[in-house]
């Protein structure tokens, strides 16, 4: 049988031809004034143009997987065949192994001959009714015309011996632009403050990095562009300060009397060139300068797409600058709150994350004055640092092992912590430790509910008792003469971990050894006991080692035995305690977090925590895009963990108006429209024999609009003369006119955009259901979209079409929608992978109707075990909730032999659509309202990038 990701490769190249930067009839202008219309077999084509100096050279895609280069003149001087594309940029290459990047977000083109590093020059590309002035070191603007529009173009900073254009070395886009004004980057970066004036420092902190500073007007309103473009180097050193006219402007730190460009208002610009380096600089005052009344601090503007922090901090993932050979990342609740919290240790900063109990974000802060991060001189090779309460106030503090002193940072009730202070001399760089060869941490060994600190030296292990308030007591006590480098245990091969594994209070060693796992108990005096084995598994002869795996414990299945976790190549493995010293079979629990899906120790790191909770140790990984966790939803020896979830603080709100770069007159039904089943169902059951089929979405309805979700899907009970929001019989807990509220709300600030929403009735009572509902209709009526037809997106702009299949709530009628006929229930004959492999087929089936698509395509990847979730074409309320009845009586009955829940689905669906779309092969087009379970933001992301470049906007 085909991949379903086969299918789409297929299918959608045998019907789609990719335009590439511009609509299909495009005109240039040449600098002579003529056009250029160009066409290959009766065909218009795609064109990107460059230019240096007098030479212009434009790129068609003359055939499939074909592209050519012709001069000004229309000559084809170059052949080259695509070698990949993804999102950003398509990638070439010509029979000299001359590899090419037409970046289509830039609208520019880099290439790099083989065996170059290369360097990246920037084109500059804008808009200007007249040639704008040449600079020196820069080459002469060639007009021409794009999208209707005269452009000029010119390579900045190129020697005038180089006619290469030279690009990033990776197949990748790395080299992501990114413009501010900056009046609006002072505020990100806070460099001035109304009352209190300053000067402050920009430094980049890494290389292959360039700034572009570009003056956009001069005081008589003529544009000019004047581009300066600072050497790929490390600490470079810019003021940003303020004439005496109020302009900032850019002063070198190193030579004296010079500035960047002129004083007037300022683009910056940002970009690298190499695969993985993000660019970051930071800002803080100059030497001898009065500080801004908020703190400065380090920004990353490389990829716009990456989640952030709603301040604006980046999220500890890889692809932000995190890594564990630089950094250090950890949970722990900081504020008191009950709740863990993540905590960043970073290049510049101390970062904290808090939590809400949700799992949501409440803001993320920089959590230290005086701080244990990179820049302070802490690395991950000599220093350990710790997360735990060491004096007993509720509050989780940060450790840190020093060079000289062990450093103590006290969690506070905002979130932050207080200024580091010294609380032992021992176990630091100065006598000898470091993290390379030792290890370090803390624990209640003795058992008086107070932490101790616990030293792995060269050949024994020592323990500081503590006292409880954050200092600890004078004599240090000899508590073990193995898992030490004398022993054989090394750093690189073996984890050492000290945490209560048999439940009797007391911190105990638990070393993953060479063969075996094992363990040492505390004792009363502050000493351990003999090694006892606990498990023949995760030893470093099986292949475990530090930087592909990581190990923990912790208790998965909540029944008060702590259980042994690996992160191994292929899956999650797991060995259940049985108590008294006792372990199961390790069994198979997941396939992420491991290294086949591309975690690693240096980059990545994971953990085990109850981040919700329920008893429960779940999965924290800190990876390439952020923080991810799984949450166990294990029972006795039954391993599960639910879909992928990212705190929804991280989640960035910049997909709220995706649909203002569509074309006014596009039909609804022929975009791709992201949507939610179950809308609302965030809150699930309250009966826990039916919880796991509560629960379809993990945001609430807001933060499902703000990350790009058009299609609501809302069930309505009535119930004390209100409509509440309900899933089968189950109360979500808010009302459809808080509902209302939400959706309005977010209408009015986005005024570009247009909900579909699908009512559907869960109640079996017939009065006053339609009264109600004309009462919330009537309250919101300017919202309401009242066409029978299938509007346009100008239509749509900020009104609810609602799709009605009660029977007399709207207009527009839930039968006029292709919908599927049923097959919402998972059973053996209908299995997870059958649902998807259906839905997906009749994306494509959507998408290839083109211009005969007469109706809206709902895709539907949603489905369980229970009939009760089903949706069949023009199904009646009360159909369902006669199913949900009788299945009751069937899951009691023991019928029902496997649970599979709306999160199951999700887990197995969502990946493998991710996967698909994601594929560099795909291409765009219209594949209906994809209805989906707990949807992630790149699911989310990919599925409106589907849609095609001739439904955006100019």
């Amino acid at each position: 049988m085909r991949t379903v990701s086969s299918l789409l490769h297929a299918t959608l190249m045998a019907f789609f031809i990719l335009v590439v930067v511009t609509p299909a009839s495009i005109q240039a202008q040449r600098p002579g004034g003529a056009q250029l219309n160009k066409s290959i077999n009766g065909r218009n084509v795609g064109l990107v143009t460059e230019a240096y100096n007098s030479i212009q050279t434009t790129w068609f895609q003359t055939r499939d997987k074909i592209w050519q280069t012709t001069n000004a003149s229309g000559q084809v001087v170059g052949t080259y065949k695509e070698m990949g594309r993804d999102e950003w940029s398509v990638y070439l290459q010509d029979n000299r192994l001359t590899k090419i990047q037409i970046d289509l977000w830039q609208k520019k083109v880099y290439d790099r001959t083989r065996g170059t590093e290369g360097d990246i020059i920037k084109a500059s590309l804008r808009s200007s009714s007249t040639a704008p002035a040449s600079a020196p070191g820069s080459g002469n603007w060639t007009a021409f015309t794009m999208d209707n529009k005269p452009y000029y173009l010119r390579s900045v900073g190129m020697p005038a011996e180089r006619m290469n254009v030279y690009g990033n070395k990776a197949a990748v886009r790395a080299n992501v632009k990114v413009n501010r004004a900056l009046d609006e980057l002072s505020q990100t970066f806070r460099f001035v403050s109304s009352s209190v004036p300053g000067v402050y420092l920009l430094k980049t902190e890494m290389g292959n990095m360039f700034l572009s500073v570009e003056h956009s007007r001069t005081a008589d309103g003529t544009n000019i562009f004047l581009n300066n473009l600072l050497s790929g180097k490390a600490n470079q050193q810019w003021y940003i300060e303020k004439n005496a006219q109020g302009h900032l402007r850019f002063r070198s730190a190193l030579a004296p009397n010079t500035y960047l460009g002129i004083d007037h208002q300022y683009n910056i610009v940002l970009f690298n060139g190499e695969k993985g380096e993000n660019m970051y600089f930071t800002a803080e005052p100059a030497a001898g300068k009065t500080p801004s009344t908020q703190t400065a601090g380090r920004t990353n503007l490389g990829f716009p797409n990456h989640t952030m922090f709603d301040n604006g901090l980046n999220d500890f993932g890889h692809n932000d600058g995190w890594s564990s050979i630089k950094h250090f990342r950890g949970v722990g609740d900081v504020n008191g709150d009950r709740i863990p919290d993540f905590i960043g240790c970073g290049t510049k900063d101390v970062f904290v994350g808090l939590m809400k109990k949700d799992l949501s974000l409440r803001k993320a802060k920089r959590g230290l004055p005086n701080n244990l991060a990179y820049n302070s001189g802490w690395r991950p090779n000599l220093h350990d640092r710790f997360i735990g309460d060491i004096n007993n106030d509720g509050r989780a503090d940060l450790v840190g092992f020093g060079s000289n002193s062990v450093m103590a940072a006290l969690g506070k009730t905002d979130g932050t912590f207080t200024s580091a202070r010294e609380i032992l001399k021992d176990f630091v760089n100065s006598k000898g430790w470091t993290s390379e060869r030792h290890f370090r941490t803390f624990g209640d060994v003795n058992g008086d509910g107070n932490l101790d600190v616990i030293g792995f030296g060269t050949a024994k292990v020592f323990v500081y008792l503590g006292n409880g308030d954050g200092t600890f007591k004078p004599d240090v006590i000899t508590a073990h003469t193995s898992f030490t480098p004398k022993a054989g245990w090394s750093t690189s091969k073996h984890r050492r971990l000290v945490v209560d594994m048999n439940g009797d209070g007391r911190a105990d060693i638990v070393g993953f050894g060479t063969n075996q796992v094992l363990m040492a108990e505390g004792r009363k005096n502050g000493t351990f006991g003999p090694e006892i084995p606990l498990l023949n598994d995760f030893g470093s002869a099986k292949g475990w080692v530090n930087d592909k795996h990581e190990r923990a414990v912790g208790d998965v299945n909540g029944d008060g035995k702590m259980d042994i976790i690996g992160f191994g190549y292929h899956k999650v493995y797991i060995a259940l305690g049985q108590g008294n010293n006792r372990y199961a079979t390790v069994i198979e629990a997941t396939g992420d977090f491991t290294t086949k899906m591309g975690w690693n120790g240096k980059d990545h790191t994971r953990l085990v925590a109850d981040m919700n909770g329920d008893g429960k140790a779940d999965l924290v990984g800190f990876g390439n895009r952020g923080i991810v966790i799984r949450l166990s939803r294990s029972e006795g020896s039954t391993m599960r963990f639910g879909h992928v979830l990212m705190p929804s603080g991280l989640l960035s709100d910049n997909r709220s108006n995706w649909m203002a770069k569509l074309k006014d007159d596009l039909s609804i039904k022929d975009i791709t429209i992201p949507g939610t089943h179950d809308s609302g169902a965030d809150y699930g059951c309250p009966d826990p024999a039916f919880n796991k089929y509560g629960k379809c979405q993990d945001w609430s309805i807001d933060k499902q609009l703000k990350q790009g979700v058009r299609y609501l899907d809302i069930r309505l009970n009535i119930e004390d003369g209100k409509l509440q929001n309900y899933h089968g019989r189950c109360d979500q807990r808010e009302d459809f006119g808080s509902i209302l509220k939400t959706i309005t709300s977010f209408l009015a600030a986005n005024p570009s955009e247009g909900i579909l929403m699908r009512v559907k009735r869960e109640d079996d009572e017939e009065s006053g259901y339609k009264d109600r509902w004309d009462q919330y209709v009537a309250a919101n009526a300017s919202y309401f979209y009242k066409g029978t037809s299938i509007p346009t997106v100008a239509q749509l702009r900020g009104k609810i079409m609602v799709l009605d299949n009660v029977g007399d709530l709207a207009d527009y009628k839930w039968n006029s929608m292709n919908v599927p006929g049923g097959g919402y229930k998972i059973t053996d004959d209908n299995t997870i992978n059958d649902r998807y492999v259906k839905q997906f087929n009749r994306m494509v089936a959507c998408n290839n109707l083109g211009s005969r698509r007469s109706k809206i395509w709902i895709i539907a990847f949603n489905g369980n075990a229970l009939d009760w979730n089903s949706l069949p074409e023009g199904a009646s309320w009360g159909e369902e909730v006669g199913n949900f009845f009788s299945n009751v009586g069937n899951i009691l009955g023991g019928v029902v032999q496997e649970e599979i829940g709306p999160d199951d689905v999700a887990d197995e669906i969502v990946p493998k659509l991710t996967k698909a779309i994601g594929s560099p092969d795909y291409n765009r087009g219209s594949y209906g309202v994809v209805c989906l379970d707990f949807p992630t933001p790149k699911l989310l992301g990919l599925l409106i990038d589907t849609n095609n470049m001739e439904s955006k906007r100019n």
